[in-house]
Protein backbone atom coordinates (compact mmCIF):
# COMPACT_ATOMS: atom_id res chain seq x y z
CA UNK A 1 0.00 0.00 0.00
CA UNK A 2 1.23 3.15 -0.72
CA UNK A 3 1.41 6.51 1.75
CA UNK A 4 1.61 9.66 1.43
CA UNK A 5 4.64 10.42 2.99
CA UNK A 6 3.97 14.19 5.23
CA UNK A 7 5.92 12.82 8.13
CA UNK A 8 5.40 16.12 10.22
CA UNK A 9 1.38 15.17 10.26
CA UNK A 10 0.69 11.82 9.25
CA UNK A 11 3.61 10.00 9.67
CA UNK A 12 4.76 11.09 13.58
CA UNK A 13 1.49 13.73 14.07
CA UNK A 14 3.49 15.34 16.21
CA UNK A 15 5.14 18.76 15.46
CA UNK A 16 7.74 20.81 16.69
CA UNK A 17 6.27 23.79 18.69
CA UNK A 18 3.02 22.02 19.59
CA UNK A 19 2.40 21.02 23.19
CA UNK A 20 2.53 17.40 22.31
CA UNK A 21 5.94 17.88 20.86
CA UNK A 22 7.33 18.18 24.31
CA UNK A 23 5.12 15.66 26.01
CA UNK A 24 7.08 12.61 27.98
CA UNK A 25 8.12 10.14 25.73
CA UNK A 26 6.27 6.42 26.50
CA UNK A 27 9.01 4.68 28.26
CA UNK A 28 7.89 1.07 27.21
CA UNK A 29 8.40 2.66 23.26
CA UNK A 30 4.89 0.60 22.95
CA UNK A 31 4.14 2.20 19.52
CA UNK A 32 8.26 1.89 17.99
CA UNK A 33 8.01 -1.69 19.33
CA UNK A 34 5.29 -2.41 17.36
CA UNK A 35 5.87 -1.18 14.48
CA UNK A 36 9.56 -2.46 14.08
CA UNK A 37 7.87 -5.79 14.82
CA UNK A 38 5.45 -5.60 12.18
CA UNK A 39 8.19 -3.97 9.52
CA UNK A 40 10.32 -6.82 9.88
CA UNK A 41 7.86 -9.53 9.99
CA UNK A 42 6.87 -8.12 5.96
CA UNK A 43 10.45 -7.70 5.35
CA UNK A 44 11.29 -11.07 6.49
CA UNK A 45 7.98 -12.49 4.39
CA UNK A 46 9.65 -9.94 1.22
CA UNK A 47 12.92 -11.40 1.90
CA UNK A 48 11.78 -14.95 1.84
CA UNK A 49 9.11 -14.93 -1.54
CA UNK A 50 12.38 -13.71 -3.18
CA UNK A 51 14.40 -16.46 -2.74
CA UNK A 52 11.81 -18.68 -3.31
CA UNK A 53 11.49 -17.17 -6.87
CA UNK A 54 14.58 -17.51 -7.44
CA UNK A 55 16.11 -20.62 -6.16
CA UNK A 56 12.90 -22.82 -7.22
CA UNK A 57 12.25 -23.93 -10.59
CA UNK A 58 8.82 -24.48 -9.99
CA UNK A 59 8.37 -20.59 -9.44
CA UNK A 60 8.10 -18.74 -12.96
CA UNK A 61 8.27 -15.03 -12.12
CA UNK A 62 9.16 -11.98 -14.37
CA UNK A 63 12.07 -9.89 -13.13
CA UNK A 64 9.40 -6.97 -12.32
CA UNK A 65 8.12 -8.72 -10.14
CA UNK A 66 11.41 -9.85 -8.29
CA UNK A 67 12.32 -6.40 -8.42
CA UNK A 68 8.98 -5.60 -6.66
CA UNK A 69 10.42 -8.06 -3.87
CA UNK A 70 13.47 -6.03 -3.28
CA UNK A 71 11.25 -2.82 -3.46
CA UNK A 72 9.15 -3.58 -0.44
CA UNK A 73 12.32 -5.25 1.80
CA UNK A 74 13.74 -1.54 1.11
CA UNK A 75 11.06 -0.52 2.24
CA UNK A 76 10.89 -2.11 5.82
CA UNK A 77 14.41 -1.94 6.21
CA UNK A 78 14.10 2.03 5.40
CA UNK A 79 11.92 2.54 8.33
CA UNK A 80 13.29 0.33 11.20
CA UNK A 81 16.94 1.59 10.17
CA UNK A 82 18.08 3.11 13.84
CA UNK A 83 16.93 -0.47 15.02
CA UNK A 84 18.96 -2.29 12.83
CA UNK A 85 22.00 0.29 14.13
CA UNK A 86 21.05 -0.60 17.85
CA UNK A 87 19.41 3.05 18.14
CA UNK A 88 16.09 2.70 17.95
CA UNK A 89 15.05 2.62 21.88
CA UNK A 90 18.53 4.70 23.02
CA UNK A 91 17.47 7.68 25.34
CA UNK A 92 20.61 9.13 23.69
CA UNK A 93 19.69 10.37 20.16
CA UNK A 94 21.34 8.69 17.26
CA UNK A 95 24.08 10.70 15.47
CA UNK A 96 22.96 13.05 12.94
CA UNK A 97 24.52 11.10 9.92
CA UNK A 98 22.16 7.85 11.15
CA UNK A 99 19.42 9.93 11.58
CA UNK A 100 19.60 11.66 8.12
CA UNK A 101 19.97 8.69 6.03
CA UNK A 102 16.71 7.49 8.11
CA UNK A 103 14.59 10.58 7.45
CA UNK A 104 15.75 10.74 3.74
CA UNK A 105 15.08 6.75 3.10
CA UNK A 106 11.64 7.01 4.52
CA UNK A 107 10.79 9.89 2.39
CA UNK A 108 11.91 7.84 -0.43
CA UNK A 109 10.24 4.81 0.30
CA UNK A 110 6.72 5.22 -0.74
CA UNK A 111 7.43 6.47 -3.52
CA UNK A 112 9.62 3.33 -4.34
CA UNK A 113 6.99 0.65 -3.25
CA UNK A 114 4.95 2.88 -5.64
CA UNK A 115 6.54 3.18 -8.42
CA UNK A 116 7.97 -0.71 -8.72
CA UNK A 117 3.95 -1.72 -8.10
CA UNK A 118 3.59 0.67 -11.25
CA UNK A 119 6.13 -1.38 -13.29
CA UNK A 120 4.66 -4.46 -12.25
CA UNK A 121 0.92 -3.46 -13.22
CA UNK A 122 2.36 -2.14 -16.66
CA UNK A 123 4.46 -5.48 -17.30
CA UNK A 124 1.02 -7.12 -17.04
CA UNK A 125 -0.71 -5.23 -19.17
CA UNK A 126 2.07 -5.21 -21.64
CA UNK A 127 2.40 -9.43 -21.63
CA UNK A 128 -1.87 -9.41 -21.84
CA UNK A 129 -1.90 -7.25 -24.75
CA UNK A 130 0.94 -9.38 -26.67
CA UNK A 131 -0.33 -12.70 -26.05
CA UNK A 132 -3.74 -11.35 -27.44
CA UNK A 133 -2.53 -9.88 -29.97
CA UNK A 134 -0.57 -12.81 -31.52
CA UNK A 135 -4.06 -14.85 -31.05
CA UNK A 136 -5.87 -12.39 -32.91
CA UNK A 137 -2.96 -12.61 -35.80
CA UNK A 138 -3.34 -16.40 -35.99
CA UNK A 139 0.15 -16.57 -34.12
CA UNK A 140 1.47 -18.69 -31.48
CA UNK A 141 2.47 -16.15 -28.39
CA UNK A 142 6.27 -16.52 -27.89
CA UNK A 143 8.68 -14.39 -26.02
CA UNK A 144 8.23 -11.55 -23.77
CA UNK A 145 8.93 -7.77 -23.80
CA UNK A 146 11.81 -6.12 -25.27
CA UNK A 147 15.10 -5.98 -23.06
CA UNK A 148 15.61 -2.51 -23.42
CA UNK A 149 11.50 -1.98 -21.90
CA UNK A 150 12.21 -4.38 -18.99
CA UNK A 151 15.16 -2.98 -18.54
CA UNK A 152 13.29 1.07 -18.07
CA UNK A 153 10.64 -0.90 -15.73
CA UNK A 154 13.29 -2.44 -13.22
CA UNK A 155 15.35 1.08 -12.96
CA UNK A 156 12.51 3.44 -12.94
CA UNK A 157 11.50 2.62 -9.45
CA UNK A 158 15.03 3.71 -8.28
CA UNK A 159 15.34 6.59 -10.31
CA UNK A 160 12.37 8.18 -8.61
CA UNK A 161 13.78 6.95 -5.48
CA UNK A 162 17.30 7.87 -5.34
CA UNK A 163 15.35 11.77 -6.95
CA UNK A 164 13.01 11.70 -3.66
CA UNK A 165 16.30 10.86 -1.44
CA UNK A 166 18.32 13.03 -2.62
CA UNK A 167 15.84 16.10 -2.13
CA UNK A 168 15.20 15.39 1.42
CA UNK A 169 18.44 15.13 2.14
CA UNK A 170 19.45 18.53 0.41
CA UNK A 171 16.54 20.22 2.32
CA UNK A 172 18.53 18.00 5.71
CA UNK A 173 21.84 19.16 5.38
CA UNK A 174 20.11 23.03 4.40
CA UNK A 175 18.84 22.89 7.83
CA UNK A 176 20.37 20.27 10.17
CA UNK A 177 18.45 21.81 13.30
CA UNK A 178 14.65 20.21 11.41
CA UNK A 179 16.53 16.53 11.54
CA UNK A 180 15.73 14.80 14.83
CA UNK A 181 13.97 11.17 15.89
CA UNK A 182 10.02 11.98 17.16
CA UNK A 183 9.33 11.39 20.51
CA UNK A 184 7.64 7.95 19.82
CA UNK A 185 11.25 6.68 19.28
CA UNK A 186 9.71 5.18 15.68
CA UNK A 187 12.13 7.01 13.22
CA UNK A 188 14.18 9.78 12.52
CA UNK A 189 12.23 12.85 10.38
CA UNK A 190 12.77 16.17 8.88
CA UNK A 191 10.61 18.54 10.83
CA UNK A 192 9.77 20.45 7.54
CA UNK A 193 6.81 20.48 4.91
CA UNK A 194 8.58 20.17 1.43
CA UNK A 195 10.10 16.81 1.47
CA UNK A 196 6.85 15.03 2.79
CA UNK A 197 4.63 16.89 0.19
CA UNK A 198 6.83 16.37 -2.59
CA UNK A 199 6.80 12.32 -1.34
CA UNK A 200 3.28 12.80 -1.34
CA UNK A 201 2.56 14.25 -4.74
CA UNK A 202 4.54 11.68 -6.49
CA UNK A 203 3.10 9.11 -4.84
CA UNK A 204 -0.62 10.49 -5.30
CA UNK A 205 0.21 10.71 -9.47
CA UNK A 206 2.41 7.05 -9.56
CA UNK A 207 -0.87 5.55 -8.08
CA UNK A 208 -3.52 7.25 -10.50
CA UNK A 209 -1.52 5.80 -13.35
CA UNK A 210 -1.43 2.46 -11.88
CA UNK A 211 -5.20 2.69 -11.32
CA UNK A 212 -5.16 3.53 -14.87
CA UNK A 213 -3.35 0.58 -16.33
CA UNK A 214 -5.08 -1.65 -14.33
CA UNK A 215 -8.66 -0.63 -15.35
CA UNK A 216 -7.10 -1.13 -19.38
CA UNK A 217 -5.72 -4.74 -17.51
CA UNK A 218 -9.91 -5.44 -17.08
CA UNK A 219 -10.89 -3.94 -20.57
CA UNK A 220 -8.42 -6.00 -22.29
CA UNK A 221 -9.78 -9.36 -20.37
CA UNK A 222 -13.59 -8.27 -20.66
CA UNK A 223 -12.78 -7.93 -24.60
CA UNK A 224 -10.72 -10.93 -25.11
CA UNK A 225 -11.78 -13.24 -22.30
CA UNK A 226 -12.66 -16.27 -24.49
CA UNK A 227 -9.05 -16.13 -26.00
CA UNK A 228 -7.53 -16.00 -22.48
CA UNK A 229 -9.05 -18.82 -21.42
CA UNK A 230 -8.23 -20.47 -24.53
CA UNK A 231 -4.42 -20.04 -24.61
CA UNK A 232 -4.46 -20.62 -20.70
CA UNK A 233 -5.75 -24.51 -21.27
CA UNK A 234 -2.91 -24.30 -24.02
CA UNK A 235 0.21 -23.34 -22.23
CA UNK A 236 -0.21 -23.09 -18.49
CA UNK A 237 2.74 -20.33 -17.95
CA UNK A 238 0.32 -17.67 -19.69
CA UNK A 239 0.14 -15.38 -17.26
CA UNK A 240 -2.17 -16.18 -14.32
CA UNK A 241 -5.47 -14.27 -13.60
CA UNK A 242 -4.41 -14.91 -10.25
CA UNK A 243 -1.63 -12.61 -11.01
CA UNK A 244 -4.16 -10.10 -12.40
CA UNK A 245 -6.94 -10.48 -9.60
CA UNK A 246 -4.19 -9.34 -6.81
CA UNK A 247 -3.04 -7.01 -8.50
CA UNK A 248 -5.98 -5.24 -8.14
CA UNK A 249 -6.64 -6.23 -4.90
CA UNK A 250 -3.50 -4.78 -3.84
CA UNK A 251 -4.35 -1.38 -5.86
CA UNK A 252 -7.77 -1.17 -3.91
CA UNK A 253 -5.66 -1.78 -0.80
CA UNK A 254 -3.68 1.14 -1.76
CA UNK A 255 -6.87 3.39 -2.33
CA UNK A 256 -8.51 2.56 1.43
CA UNK A 257 -5.17 3.19 2.84
CA UNK A 258 -4.66 6.50 1.47
CA UNK A 259 -8.59 7.26 2.56
CA UNK A 260 -7.68 6.21 5.76
CA UNK A 261 -4.51 8.51 5.87
CA UNK A 262 -6.89 11.59 5.36
CA UNK A 263 -9.46 10.54 8.15
CA UNK A 264 -6.13 10.09 10.32
CA UNK A 265 -5.01 13.19 9.69
CA UNK A 266 -8.47 15.04 10.49
CA UNK A 267 -8.17 13.16 14.13
CA UNK A 268 -4.60 13.45 14.81
CA UNK A 269 -4.43 9.86 15.68
CA UNK A 270 -0.84 8.14 15.73
CA UNK A 271 -2.20 5.36 14.41
CA UNK A 272 -1.56 6.22 10.56
CA UNK A 273 2.14 4.22 11.73
CA UNK A 274 0.64 0.95 12.23
CA UNK A 275 -0.86 1.56 8.90
CA UNK A 276 2.29 2.28 7.41
CA UNK A 277 3.91 -0.77 9.47
CA UNK A 278 1.03 -3.02 7.64
CA UNK A 279 2.51 -2.23 4.05
CA UNK A 280 5.02 -5.15 3.81
CA UNK A 281 2.96 -7.37 5.29
CA UNK A 282 -0.01 -6.66 2.93
CA UNK A 283 2.57 -7.61 0.19
CA UNK A 284 3.03 -10.62 1.14
CA UNK A 285 -0.48 -11.52 2.25
CA UNK A 286 -1.52 -10.69 -1.34
CA UNK A 287 1.52 -11.85 -3.67
CA UNK A 288 2.63 -15.13 -1.24
CA UNK A 289 -0.52 -16.72 -0.96
CA UNK A 290 -0.11 -17.82 -4.67
CA UNK A 291 -0.33 -21.32 -4.91
CA UNK A 292 3.05 -22.13 -7.00
CA UNK A 293 4.79 -20.55 -3.57
CA UNK A 294 2.68 -22.08 -1.04
CA UNK A 295 3.54 -25.83 -2.90
CA UNK A 296 7.17 -24.89 -2.54
CA UNK A 297 6.73 -23.72 0.89
CA UNK A 298 4.92 -26.65 1.63
CA UNK A 299 6.95 -29.25 0.09
CA UNK A 300 4.04 -30.61 -1.98
CA UNK A 301 5.64 -32.08 -5.42
CA UNK A 302 3.02 -30.78 -7.86
CA UNK A 303 4.34 -28.34 -10.55
CA UNK A 304 1.24 -26.75 -11.19
CA UNK A 305 1.04 -22.99 -11.43
CA UNK A 306 -1.24 -20.68 -10.82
Amino acid sequence: MFVPSNLHSVLSLRRVGDPDHDATPDPKHIEAKVFVAFHIIGGLGNLLMLITALVSRRVNRHVTWINFCVTWLIFAISYTLLFYAGRQFSEEEPSFPLCLTQAGLIYGAPVLGACSTLSLVIQIWLSLRRIMQKDVQGEKPHGRESSLLTILLVLLPYVAWFGTVLGALVVGLHDTSKVMRTNSSVYCVIWTGVPGRVSAGIVAVILATAIIFQGLIAALLYRSWGAYQKLRRMDKNTLSISMVVRMGCFLVLNIITVSQIVVFLAQKTVIANIWISLTPIAAVAVFATQRDILRVWTFRKSPEYY
